[in-house]
C-alpha cells in the first residue's frame, strides 16, 4: 500500500482554507478548496511551506485589489 501525505493549506493572519496539498514524485500537488485559491490548483510546489507562501501572496493581492480577481471557479 502506498503512504500518502496530504497537508491542509491555510493563509497566515486569517486562517482561510486555501486548499491541500498531496505528496508525490517532485514535490507536493495543490488542489484549491476555495476559489481565492483556483489559479494555484495543481501546481506543484517543493514543500507545502512553499504552498502557503503562494496562497499568503495571492490572499494579501486579492486584500489589495480585490475587483481584480472574477469568478473562475470551476
Amino acid at each position: 500500500m502506498r503512504d500518502i501525505t496530504a497537508y491542509a493549506i491555510e493563509t497566515s493572519g486569517t486562517g482561510t482554507g486555501a486548499g491541500v496539498v498531496v505528496r508525490e514524485r517532485g514535490g507536493y500537488r495543490f488542489y484549491a478548496s476555495n476559489e481565492m485559491f483556483v489559479s494555484l490548483d495543481g501546481k506543484v510546489f517543493r514543500s507545502p511551506k512553499d504552498a502557503e507562501r503562494a496562497a499568503d501572496r495571492l490572499a494579501s493581492a486579492r486584500r489589495r485589489a480585490p475587483s481584480a480577481f472574477g469568478r473562475h471557479w470551476r
